[in-house]
């Protein structure tokens, strides 16, 4: 690993007891691309200028071990023998100096040795602190030239450092980089009398706040004429005993100044009283502080303040920069002649005068009001959609041109005659909209949902008179809605581009619009509404898309782009079909945006294989001559009433098939589906959860058919991530064969009595579904993963049958549950009692032997293993009998796969049926 800048100032500190210059730091780092930091201390004591430097002191590991023990730890030999003579150990066990040096700092920085003594650990670390931020700020030792060079400096800046004065280091590393800038002198405690040159000079002082024992480099007695050029002093302001300081005193000791043009005061200590005056026709004004400041100031090109509290700022005079900043608090600027930009950063609420400024930039916590007439450029951010921007209503922002605006909330509609580009970022527009007058707009939107976020928190509202040309790009990461207003009869193109997820947009009204073009749209629309303008052309991009259309009577072009894209119209405009002039390409099915009340044929809408009702059905509803395999999905609204569907030649055919979706979206209480579907033999449904995946919801599907002719439904496949899933079939539905939920995530409940074919296959999914079926139906039931209930039904007639028309459960284990007949009430007898099976009888005259052992059983419950000479399987068989001899009507079988040990099982009365588990 190579070694860092960190690593290299680190050593100098533990080697030399010095900060390093910044040549001789990097240059180590660069030595260092191959080393590590145990290596490149290595190197450095190799070094040819090391021996002259050192002159002998570390010739010995003892004396090597004792300079960078009293550096990195400050102890010698007298303070600590043993520890010292621990390390020369070290050294003389075959380790490197380097090695030993890292290993010293790992234990140093150790949790143990820093709790041990806390100061010597702060000291050190702010050694290296202050070593590489001295590295940062001069680049060289100065030399006589002769080779002899003075590490005074950068000796006596380590050798002052202690546990707390990091910054009061920091503030003389300053000083000592400017002195050696050009121009550049700083004034000392003795007595000073300095004077500029016609250049730029920079003079640098400290004033001590307190009565304390250090003594201030500037004072009244001091004397400087800057004279020419654009001169600075840089004041810093340090903790002498006190934690504030008045302004006075700084004027008091800037008595002797003058000719200065810039001022800059660095402060750690608060101004009390807060109010200060800096009047002294400076070109250039910084102040860093901490808490309150109220600044008042003739200062005429830059004011700058940053500090931790309230900011009150006039700066009347300033013409070209204000820059505000408080960390926690409000910050309010009044700048009445400035012609540039002005910049706040508030840790609260902003406020704004600057009818001039012709750039806003404001950052800020809390609520905002400006003024800021002249303005072109605006850049604003609140933090959060709940605070408030109030723009003064008799100063808009009449001139701005590019505005940005970011996680705020409107106060009132904003009007932006001028603007060109605009950008929002979650903006909540409430009621009102943004509107500009000119005729190329450029708008972006970006929105985050966040968990209670309304539509309206959603939406972006442009107004545009007169806009010919709009260019929209659109963000959000799961929905957003563009609203767009103005006179209805100016938008000629509209470009959009982004990756929002399901945005909603609204064009119906631009009569006009000849080309929307959303080609380079990576995101979806949940909605893109459209007039059917004469001649226009419509490109989406590659998301699935739905385009609502208002009527189909002129020539239009349409294109869906990439994705699955739906037409969305009302049902009238859908059982008219699409009509001769509107050119559909890569469109896959129809969206109806209304009830669906009109009987579609779907055969006028050309290969759409996809319909989507996002507001249910009314009576009378139907989709006719659907192509094979469609998918019809059921938006957020219930179908309240059946909805007939039918496959194109579906009479004819023998594999015909069609998809369900139930998409609850917002509809907490999940989905009901009925669907007649007549001479359809393959139904898939995808049973979706809701956006809220609310525990209690539940989704259903009801099938039917119209008549018993037209009985032809054989399988059905149920998937999705529903909580709950209830299929119905009606008593119209007969023959079905398969019933598979296998993949589905949710419970799964399902009543197969009298709706299957014999040997039909059931399968439930991973959550603890409810299956019902019939002792004699021959079904083979799976419940799968989850605690699954299984519902037995009675035998039905006293006819004989074979061991294949038995149900089957294959998978009857721990935590399911058969509810098998009737409660027994009372006291119920645990033991189930065990009929051997004879292997020379069949299977009927097994179970009716295996009933009369039932009968005479308390609980009236029996069970064998009996040996299929067919399958040559053997399995277990549960029996109830109704206490008459032999097959009766009522008495209950079911097959569990397998050797299942029914001796332990245990019986309880749930509800009214007996139920047991294992």
């Amino acid at each position: 690993m190579a070694v860092t800048k960190a690593q290299v100032a680190q050593l100098y500190v533990a080697l030399f007891n010095r900060a390093p210059e910044g040549a001789g730091l990097n240059a180590w780092v660069s030595a260092g691309v191959f080393r590590d930091q145990a290596q490149t201390a290595d190197a450095m004591l190799q070094s040819p200028a090391i021996a002259a430097y050192f002159n002998g002191r570390i010739d010995s590991n003892l004396g090597y071990i004792e300079n960078i023990y009293k550096n990195i730890l400050g102890k010698d030999y007298s303070q600590d023998p043993d520890g010292i003579n621990a390390w020369v150990r070290h050294l003389e066990l075959g380790h490197s100096r380097g090695e030993t040096l890292v290993t010293l700092f790992q234990v140093a920085r150790s949790p143990e040795a820093i709790a041990a003594d806390p100061t010597a650990a702060a000291v050190f670390a702010n050694k290296t602190a202050i070593a590489a931020y001295m590295a940062e700020k001069i680049t060289d030792i100065e030399s006589d030239g002769s080779g002899n060079f003075n590490y005074a400096p950068f000796q006596d800046i380590i050798a002052t450092t202690n546990s707390t004065n990091l910054e009061e280091q920091k503030a003389k590393i300053d000083q000592l980089a400017a002195e050696a800038a050009a121009g550049s002198k700083t004034f000392t405690t003795g007595l000073d009398n300095f004077l500029g040159t016609d250049g730029d000079d920079t003079f640098n002082g400290i004033y001590y706040a307190g009565g304390g024992a250090k003594t201030s480099t500037l004072s009244s007695l001091d004397t400087l004429d800057a004279r020419g050029g654009k001169d600075t002093l840089n004041l810093t302001v340090l903790k002498n005993g006190a934690d504030e300081v008045k302004m006075t005193d700084l004027d008091t000791a800037m008595n002797g100044i003058s000719n200065i043009e810039n001022l800059n005061i660095k402060s750690e200590v608060k101004f009390n009283p807060a109010t200060v005056t800096i009047n002294k026709g400076l070109d250039n004004l910084s102040v860093q502080t901490i808490d309150t400041i109220t600044l008042t100031t003739d200062t005429k090109e830059v004011v700058a303040v940053n500090t931790t509290g309230v900011v009150t700022l006039t700066a009347a005079e300033a013409t070209k920069e204000v820059v505000a900043k408080s960390s926690a608090d409000s910050v309010t600027v009044n700048a009445a002649k400035l012609e540039g930009k002005v910049s706040i950063d508030a840790g609260a609420g902003a406020n704004l005068t600057a009818a001039k400024a012709q750039e806003v930039v404001i950052k800020a916590k809390g609520n905002a009001d400006i003024t800021a007439d002249k303005a072109t450029k605006v850049n604003i951010n609140l933090n959060d959609k709940a605070n408030t921007l109030t723009i003064t209503a008799s100063h808009p922002l009449a001139e701005a041109t590019d505005v940005t605006l970011s996680s705020l909330k409107l106060a009132s509609a904003t009007a932006l005659a001028k603007a060109t580009k605009i950008s929002v970022t979650d903006v909540d527009f409430a009621t009102f909209n943004i509107s500009t007058d000119v005729e190329n707009v450029d708008f972006s939107m970006n929105y985050k949902f966040k968990e209670g976020s309304t539509d309206a928190q959603l939406t972006a509202a442009l107004a545009a008179a007169n806009a010919t040309n709009l260019t929209l790009h659109a963000k959000a990461d799961r929905k957003a809605f563009f609203t767009y207003s103005g006179a209805n009869d100016k938008l000629v193109k509209a470009v959009i581009d982004g990756d929002a997820k399901n945005l909603t947009a609204d064009f119906s009204a631009q009569t006009k619009l000849a080309n929307l073009d959303a080609s380079a749209f990576t995101g979806n629309f949940a909605n893109l509404k459209v007039g059917n303008v004469a001649n226009s052309t419509v490109k989406l991009g590659s998301g699935n898309d739905a385009v609502e259309l208002t009527a189909t009577a002129n020539k239009q072009t349409i294109d869906g782009g990439a994705g699955t894209d739906l037409v969305s119209v009302t049902s009238t405009i859908a059982a008219a079909g699409a009509g001769n002039e509107v050119t559909f390409t890569n469109f896959e099915g129809l969206q109806i945006s209304n009830a669906l009340a009109d009987d579609v044929d779907m055969s006028k809408w050309g290969a759409f294989n996809n319909v989507t009702l996002v507001q249910g059905v009314s009576a009378g509803g139907k989709l006719q001559k659907l192509l094979n395999d469609s998918t019809i999905t059921i938006d957020t609204v219930t179908l309240s009433a059946d909805l007939v569907v039918g496959v194109k030649d579906a009479a004819t055919g023998t594999a015909d098939k069609v998809n369900f979706v139930l998409n609850p979206k917002a509809t907490t209480g999940g989905l009901t589906g009925k669907f007649v579907v007549d001479d359809i033999e393959n139904i898939d449904i995808a049973s979706n959860l809701d956006n809220a995946k609310t525990a209690a919801a539940v989704n259903t599907i009801e099938l039917k058919a119209s008549a018993a002719a037209k009985d032809t439904l054989t399988n059905v496949v149920i998937k999705g991530d529903a909580n709950s899933t209830i299929l119905t079939l009606d008593a119209t539905i007969t023959k079905v064969k398969t019933v598979d939920a296998s993949t589905l995530k949710g419970k799964f409940t399902f009543d197969a009595s009298g709706h299957t074919y014999e040997k039909s296959v059931i399968k439930s999914g991973a959550g603890d579904d409810t299956i019902t079926f019939g002792s004699k139906s021959g079904a083979t039931v799976t419940g799968g993963a989850g605690k699954d209930t299984f519902v037995l039904g009675a035998v039905g007639d006293n006819a004989a049958f074979p061991a294949s028309k038995t149900a089957t459960i294959t998978d009857f284990s721990k935590g399911d549950k058969l509810k098998i007949g009737a409660n027994l009430t009372g006291t119920i007898d645990q033991n189930i009692a065990r009929y051997d099976s004879t292997k020379s009888l069949d299977f009927a005259n097994n179970l009716s032997r295996a009933l009369d052992v039932a009968t005479a059983a308390s609980n009236k419950l029996a069970y064998f293993t009996y040996t299929d000479p067919d399958s040559n399987a053997t399995d277990t068989y549960l029996v109830r009998s109704d206490t008459s001899a032999g097959l009766s009507a009522n008495d209950y079988v079911v097959k569990l796969t397998g050797i299942v040990d029914l001796a332990g099982a245990t019986l309880a009365d749930a509800g009214t049926n007996l139920e047991l588990t294992l």
